[in-house]
């Protein structure tokens, strides 16, 4: 049975879905959640345990930290994939292992780096035209990635896919996104604050252990809030097919449950 709705949902039932798929997947995509917050913050620790400024401005040294990023971005991208896509199987009550979806990630890998590239170029693009239209793309062209992962549609194809299924719902996706988000920033400002506070009573010199400690505190939220957020991309998502594709989404919907 489906955990999806076969109907369109208002905003207060969508989110209520979007936390119990959470709650739900979070021992699932656990590891793949944390490992990716760890790699995730590599390029920074490199930067911090780099002593010598030099070293950074030597041609080797600046070769080092771009191939050190790119491979952080591109592990990233496997393990972020593998989290999104067991989450939303998951909403299709579909079980599967951990490989499974790491090899699903991988093959993946290439769509999305190349969508990626595609959403940021084009939210750059409507920034400088006055803003307002890089933030209309940001959200509009935001669901390329469950399109893919989720759809297996190719990289085009799924930016247009996620700007045809948000446009029209613009104000209520935003409305959706925003009550998480800004829940979590409210909370890691909390938590980082709590911890420069720590670490500055307990450490005479926090120049050293304060970065450190804070890294760790990302990790940490990173590895909650990214399923947190996924999940209620993977319930909206579906809300949108439902109200932009309803009829045959719903029968086979009916049909699977």
């Amino acid at each position: 049975m489906t955990r999806l709705s076969t109907e369109p949902l208002g905003i207060g039932k969508v989110l209520d879905a979007s936390f119990k798929l959470f709650f739900a997947g979070l021992g699932r995509v656990f590891l793949l959640s944390l490992a990716a917050s760890l790699v995730g913050v590599l390029p920074v620790l490199v930067l911090s345990g780099t002593s010598d400024p030099e070293t950074l401005r030597s041609g080797s040294g600046l070769a080092s930290l771009v191939l050190i990023s790119l491979i952080t971005l591109l592990v990233s991208l496997v393990l972020l994939t593998a989290v999104l896509y067991r989450l939303g199987r998951l909403a299709e009550d579909r079980e599967m292992t951990m490989t499974e979806a790491l090899a699903h990630g991988l093959r993946c890998l290439l769509p999305m780096l190349f969508a990626t590239i595609l959403y940021a170029l084009a939210v750059a693009l409507g920034m400088v035209a006055l803003v307002i239209p890089g933030l209309i793309l940001m959200l509009t062209l935001a669901f390329f990635s469950l399109a893919i992962v989720l759809d297996d549609e190719g990289p085009l194809s799924a930016l247009k896919r996620s700007h045809g299924l948000v446009w029209g719902n613009w104000w209520r996706t935003a409305t959706v996104l925003s009550v998480p988000v800004i829940i979590l920033i409210v909370l890691q400002l909390s938590l980082g604050l709590a911890v420069a506070v720590s670490v500055g009573v307990m450490a005479h010199d926090s120049s050293v252990l304060f970065p450190l400690v804070n890294q760790g505190v990302q990790v940490i939220t990173n590895t909650f809030s990214v399923p947190l957020l996924y999940a209620i991309f993977v319930v909206q998502y579906h809300d949108l097919k439902l109200r932009k594709e309803g009829s045959d989404l719903e029968a086979r919907l009916t049909a699977a449950g």
